[in-house]
């Protein structure tokens, strides 16, 4: 239950929203999620550092308004601004750093080339963050209270990567990488039928 509620926790995973643009748009006469919600949350991601936050308050307007057309609640969602944000940002190709948190792998397991197949323990947070710059061949990366991990795609150049300040097998290739924590150190392992980790070695 308290995963399953912790996905519902804006606050708490805002550092996943202070990395992107981020577009807040609220009527200010809602009276469904009232408009303080808006600006509290305009706050708290410039309070978390987020560089990218654009927000438009609509006087007047509820939780669903019109423009000149006739469609329920299209002004709302036919938001120009929305769609110039998306010409602006679109997706490049490679990412070389994360800093990511979730709350369970059911709810969100992946993020660019990261997956975490298993916490340490079920109803907390878990975290991935670091990487590497364009052309590093070197990677860096921390978790929290992460059991099972996979790295997929990760660039071709990266020849070392590090794990919670440990050096881990890699094969210098584009291929999925799985590993576990077993008694705080990291093992490479195979996923195999089912979803089942095999560990290269330790048991």
């Amino acid at each position: 239950w308290h995963a399953a509620d912790a996905a519902s926790s804006t606050e708490s995973l805002l550092v996943n929203l202070a990395q992107p643009s981020v577009y807040v748009l609220h009527g200010e006469a809602d009276d469904n999620v009232p408009a303080a919600e808006g600006h509290a949350m305009v706050a708290a991601l410039e309070e978390a550092g987020a560089s990218r936050v654009q927000s438009h308050f609509e006087p007047g307007a509820g939780h669903w308004w019109d423009d000149q057309d006739a469609a329920t609640g299209a002004g709302c969602l036919d938001w120009a601004p929305f769609f110039e944000l998306f010409r602006k940002h679109e997706p490049t190709g490679e990412v070389g750093g994360i800093k990511w948190v979730s709350v369970d792998p059911g709810i969100d397991a992946e993020h660019h080339w990261a997956r975490v197949e298993q916490p340490l323990v079920y109803g907390q947070p878990f975290r991935v963050s670091g990487g590497g710059g364009e052309g590093a061949k070197r990677w860096v990366l921390a978790t929290e209270n992460v059991r099972r991990l996979t790295l997929s795609s990760l660039p071709l150049s990266v020849r070392t990567l590090v794990l919670d300040g440990e050096v881990v097998p890699y094969a210098f290739d584009a291929s999925a990488h799985a590993y576990l924590r077993r008694d705080g150190k990291w093992e490479e392992c195979a996923a195999g039928v089912g979803g089942v980790f095999h560990c290269f070695s330790g048991g």
